[in-house]
């Protein structure tokens, strides 16, 4: 999560600002009828080439989703039902997978880079738990 400090001077004084990322940086965001948030259900929502970086879609229904050429960096999926969706030319890197479900997902070009993977539903149905242990991800999705 980023953070930012900002100084404002107001009639002598000095005012600090602190804003964190994540979705105080998008209250309401709203993609083709999409809202971003936990416990969602956008099946088969048009998300491609959307910035969901940093959000919370815990819980979220995404089944059948296009998630082609979305920036995913750093969203928490815990428990996200991403079955049949398209994830392709991506990006998942430092994304929260677990307990995740992609089965029949078409996940290509796509960047898994310490995505953690606990009991992660693979494409083919079988069961990722290469992170159950771990505290960072390994990024293999293979």
């Amino acid at each position: 999560m980023r953070c930012v400090l900002a100084m404002l001077l107001l009639g002598g004084a000095a005012i600090a600002l602190a804003g964190c990322g994540g979705d105080e940086d998008k209250p309401g965001l709203d993609i083709n009828g999409c809202k971003i948030q936990p416990n969602t259900v956008c099946q088969k929502a048009d998300l491609t080439g959307a910035d969901l970086s940093g959000s919370d879609l815990t819980g979220a229904d995404l089944t059948g989703a296009n998630l082609t050429e979305s920036n995913l960096t750093d969203v928490n999926l815990t428990g996200a039902n991403l079955s049949r969706a398209r994830i392709v030319d991506a990006s998942l890197e430092d994304a929260n997978l677990t307990r995740a479900d992609l089965t029949n997902a078409t996940i290509e070009r796509t960047d898994l880079g310490a995505a953690t993977l606990c009991d992660t539903i693979r494409p083919d149905g079988t069961t990722d738990d290469s992170d159950c242990s771990a505290s960072g991800g390994s990024g293999t999705m293979g």
